[in-house]
């Protein structure tokens, strides 16, 4: 185990965060790469266009973006003392799917004979995993070990931590929101055509 430093997380929902939401971590038998139940978040990065990997991930594929690119957002910092298992590289995942944490066999919808994670059994161990920027680009097409389908930097929260930690609501946070195109030369012609 290790307690490593974490930056604030940013977490998107109109849904107020709190412990009777979260539902508990299971190994999914079908898919297999990432669990039921947990809470996801991503490290916040302020004042950039997207406020965090997620994001920008939602943002590049279109995906769950609000019509208005106006995101709620809850930051939560992270409390001391957290066990935190940290993939920066293929040689962390390879490490833990190969420890006693690992899972896989005959039947398991797992890539090409690979192994996933026992997140069930990490919850007793672990209050979090963190899939860093680097180890997400590592894992997404590895072989035969993957994170496929993590899609992004992020932080998988293995059982609700926040009893002593702090959540902030940040309110209606605007992410995304392309530029509107300059009709000022389109003016400039039209008067110049009348």
């Amino acid at each position: 185990m290790s307690q490593l430093w974490l930056a604030d997380q940013l977490w998107v929902s109109r849904r107020t965060p709190e412990q009777r939401h979260f539902q508990q971590i299971e190994n999914d038998p079908g898919m297999g790469i990432k669990p039921r139940g947990g809470l996801w978040t991503s490290t916040y990065r302020p004042g950039e266009d997207a406020g965090s990997g997620w994001v920008e991930w939602c943002l590049g594929e279109q995906w769950g973006v609000p019509s208005n690119y106006r995101w709620k957002a809850w930051l939560f910092k992270i409390p001391p003392r957290m066990q935190i298992y940290r993939i920066d590289t293929y040689e962390d995942l390879r490490r833990l799917v190969e420890s006693s944490f690992g899972i896989g066999g005959p039947g398991r919808a797992l890539h090409s004979g690979g192994l996933g994670i026992d997140y069930a059994k990490m919850a007793r161990a672990y209050d979090a995993i963190h899939l860093t920027e680097n180890g997400q680009w590592e894992t997404r097409l590895s072989h035969p070990h993957t994170l496929y389908g993590w899609d992004c930097e992020s932080v998988l929260w293995l059982h609700w931590p926040w009893a002593a930690g702090e959540v902030i609501d940040l309110g209606w946070q605007e992410w995304g929101k392309p530029a509107q195109p300059s009709t000022r030369h389109r003016l400039r012609r039209a008067r110049r055509d009348l």
